[in-house]
């Protein structure tokens, strides 16, 4: 019925003992550690919920049950959802709300009862080794970092793609930067100097990159990652450095091996309920592989749910709505309290600067043909004055890529499903 909102310890562990039934909604490495937190602190957890409960079995010596499974009555039952997919998220929110039961985020339970940092302590290196915690998602590292680094005349960045391909290993039907809908042309490496002169340029620009991603496609099909990675590690002012893989690509030990920084998170999706066995044995291969060499590696739980992406329709929508439509949007709230010059999300493909993902998917697709939406990074304007740039674009009152937004929180049955659906084609 609600999603709960406490701030503090005690009110925290106060709400939850005075359910008579908490399940936990994830049994992966959220669940896990949010569970023997719990535990240890004398709190009682009836079950888990998983959708993939039949092969999970129990989490913490506690079953697990299907979602939406239960027990007791629903208005003394507690939902701890601990899913820490950014996708699948909204839905889930949407199915919770429709229930008549009380639920509060796992990363809000989190954030309160494991995460040691603090302004007064705050230690990057703390985000680098943690895997059950989600750095792209993490509104409290926003928050400490844009405290201590972002108050300044550079723009503070929370998370900045930058593409080195339009490549992929994979064909997954709703891929939500459309993959698929990329004509053979357009996958493509892009170059290794275009790509360090915009980092450098970008950085440049930066009070602080809280989270800096090689993006793709598939990153690991670029044949100089390692340069690129090496490049993004050694810069003063970014945090982490996260690299998201579906694990499936060809690249000797020796390029793996200097992928080894601190600050370099590799995380590996799981598809593998959706892949054929060739592509699984490669994906087992090369996570045995990063393993042995001592990588800072996540390899995540099984993905069971998508959501779909919207579609390239004109909403036809008139200034007022589109307006109103990039206020509301979940790309551009507030990372402080006061803070109005940066985004959830901006993104440097080959030479331009957009201010979010959509915008970048819709110029490079053709489906918008000018460029007022995005900034040229031909160096003409460096540091402080392309802060300004970047911060002029980022508060236009909508973008031509709007009218193209159609948001869905339609889910699929099946994460990563391999094939092409027509209503993405163009």
């Amino acid at each position: 019925m609600k999603n709960v909102m406490v701030t503090e310890k005690e009110d925290l562990l106060k709400h939850i003992g005075s359910y008579d039934e908490v399940i936990i909604w994830g049994a992966g490495n959220m669940g896990r550690v949010l569970g023997e937190k719990l535990l240890a602190m004398g709190m009682r957890i009836t079950y888990y919920w998983d959708s993939d409960c039949g092969n999970i079995g129990t989490c913490n010596g506690i079953e697990t049950r299907k979602p939406f499974t239960l027990s007791g009555n629903e208005t003394s039952t507690l939902i701890i959802l601990a899913i820490t997919n950014a996708f699948v998220l909204p839905g889930l929110h949407i199915e919770l709300d429709q229930t008549g039961l009380d639920y509060l985020d796992g990363d809000q339970v989190y954030q309160i009862l494991v995460c040691p940092q603090e302004l007064t302590s705050f230690d990057l290196r703390e985000c680098y080794s943690r895997k059950e915690c989600n750095v792209a998602t993490c509104k409290k590292q926003s928050r400490l970092t844009y405290s201590l680094y972002g108050q300044d005349d550079k723009v503070f960045i929370n998370t900045l793609d930058v593409y080195l391909t339009q490549k992929c290993s994979l064909r997954c039907k709703y891929c939500y930067i459309y993959e698929n809908s990329y004509p053979s042309d357009k996958k493509i490496n892009f170059s290794t100097d275009r790509i360090i002169k915009d980092i450098d340029l970008m950085c440049g620009a930066a009070s602080y990159i809280k989270r800096l991603v090689p993006f793709g496609g598939e990153p690991f099909l670029h044949p100089e990652i390692d340069i690129i990675i090496q490049k993004m590690a050694n810069k003063e002012n970014v945090g982490i450095i996260d690299l998201i893989s579906n694990g499936i690509f060809n690249q000797p030990d020796n390029v793996l091996e200097k992928l080894k920084f601190d600050n370099v998170k590799i995380n590996i999706s799981n598809y593998n309920h959706a892949i054929p066995e060739d592509l699984i044995n490669i994906r087992e291969k090369n996570i045995n592989r990063m393993e042995e060499m001592g990588l800072n590696l996540v390899v995540h739980n099984d993905t069971p749910q998508w959501r779909k992406p919207g579609t390239f329709m004109d909403t036809k929508e008139d200034e007022l709505k589109l307006s109103e439509k990039k206020r509301n949007c979940g790309n551009f709230a507030y990372i402080a309290s006061e803070e109005k010059d940066t985004t959830e999300t901006m993104v440097v493909k080959n030479g331009l600067f957009f201010a979010c993902q959509h915008c970048d998917t819709m110029y490079n697709l053709g489906v918008i043909e000018n460029m007022d939406d995005a900034i040229l990074l031909d160096g003409k304007k460096e540091g402080k004055e392309l802060a300004k740039e970047i911060k002029k674009l980022i508060n236009k009152k909508y973008y031509e890529a709007c009218r193209y937004c159609n948001p869905s929180v339609e889910l699929v049955d099946i994460a990563g499903e391999q094939g092409i659906d027509d209503r993405y084609l163009l």
